[in-house]
């Protein structure tokens, strides 16, 4: 488990690794990480159009922007056909579909929706999600014996670490009362 800068991943320590175990190739470590971003965004996406608050709309919109920047690096690293296996989500014998960093749909759907209103907090479930998957990338780089996929692994993870910088430079300036979106 890593902190950055006072923030924290929770969970497990074999949290998303399970969505991870059948990658032994780069194609497959693309398929799943792609799928798991896609997943998020997702969940952003709806929670932005079922917000009763203008605010957290827009700022779920950004976050969404954001993975939608994460599945184009992957497809970047890994060749155009990322994500072209079909609709997101991980294999079924992994217990459903799984955002960045190992969580379900599910609880992450239900975390976002318990913001009510709350931007701050949901400054803090979006970084708590970047701190886990960076946490899960440095975690599967230094297990991988597969040099390509130790390097697509350390390349994520440190794209994770500049999200979460920046996600907490954003919620700084949010508290500061700045437009942080």
């Amino acid at each position: 488990m890593h902190t950055y800068e006072g923030r924290s991943a929770i969970g497990s320590e074999n949290t998303g690794f399970e969505a991870f175990l059948q990658a032994t190739t780069l194609s497959d470590a693309c398929e799943v990480a792609y799928a798991m971003e896609q997943c998020l965004q997702e969940i952003y996406l709806k929670a932005s159009r079922e917000n009763a608050f203008e605010e957290i709309s827009d700022l779920l919109e950004k976050l969404a922007d954001l993975e939608r920047g994460h599945m184009a690096r992957i497809r970047k690293l890994c060749g155009s056909s990322a994500g072209d296996a079909g609709p997101a989500g991980s294999p079924a014998d992994t217990g459903g579909r799984k955002v960045e960093g190992g969580f379900s749909e599910e609880q992450v759907s239900a975390a976002i929706s318990d913001t009510a209103g709350d931007r701050t907090r949901l400054f803090e479930i979006a970084m708590m999600l970047e701190a886990q998957a960076l946490d899960l990338y440095t975690r599967l780089a230094r297990k991988s014996e597969d040099q390509q996929l130790q390097e697509l692994y350390t390349t994520l993870a440190e794209d994770e670490r500049k999200h979460l910088a920046m996600l907490e430079k954003r919620l700084e300036l949010d508290e500061a009362g700045h437009d942080a979106t």
